[in-house]
C-alpha cells in the first residue's frame, strides 16, 4: 500500500502568503482542540505546526483584537453596521446627503449592472442634494 503524504494549505500556498485571522486566540484553540480529538491515522494540522506557519508567515489580524500587540503596525477602522433602508430610497438617499455632507465618499457597488442603473435612476430622480455625484461600480 502506498504511503500517504501530505502538504497543508500554508505550505502549498507559499511562504510568502499572508494569514488573514479574525480572532488568533479562538482559531489557535480550535486547532488545539481538533488536534486533541483527531481519529487515529487522520492527517491533520498539529498546533506545534500552525503556531510555527503563524510564526514565520505575515499575518493581518483583523477584529477585536486579544493580547499585546506592542510593536505591530496597527490600522483602525472606524466602521458602523450598514443602516436597514428596506428598499426606501428616500431613506437611503438621506443617508448618503448626510454622509457625503460630512465629508465621506459615497460608492455604490454591485455584481449586477442593470441593478447599479435601476438605483442610480431612482436615486437621481429623488433629487436630494449630494446624491448626483455618488460612484457607481460594477464588478
Amino acid at each position: 500500500m502506498e504511503e500517504s503524504t501530505r502538504e497543508n494549505i500554508f505550505g502549498f500556498a507559499g511562504s510568502s502568503s499572508i494569514l488573514w485571522i479574525t480572532d488568533d486566540p479562538w482559531f489557535s484553540s480550535q486547532i488545539k482542540l481538533i488536534e486533541e480529538h483527531k481519529r487515529e491515522g487522520e492527517l491533520l494540522l498539529s498546533y506545534r505546526e500552525f503556531c510555527e506557519i503563524k510564526e514565520s508567515h505575515k499575518r493581518v489580524m483583523f477584529g477585536p483584537l486579544q493580547g499585546d500587540y506592542t510593536g505591530y503596525e496597527t490600522i483602525t477602522f472606524h466602521t458602523i453596521p450598514q443602516p436597514v433602508f428596506n428598499k426606501n430610497f428616500e431613506l437611503l438617499a438621506r443617508d448618503i446627503s448626510q454622509k457625503k455632507a460630512e465629508g465621506f465618499e459615497v460608492w455604490l457597488l454591485s455584481e449586477n449592472p442593470s441593478q447599479t442603473e435601476r438605483i442610480k435612476n431612482i436615486l437621481s430622480s429623488l433629487e436630494i442634494e449630494g446624491v448626483g455625484d455618488i460612484r457607481f461600480e460594477t464588478e
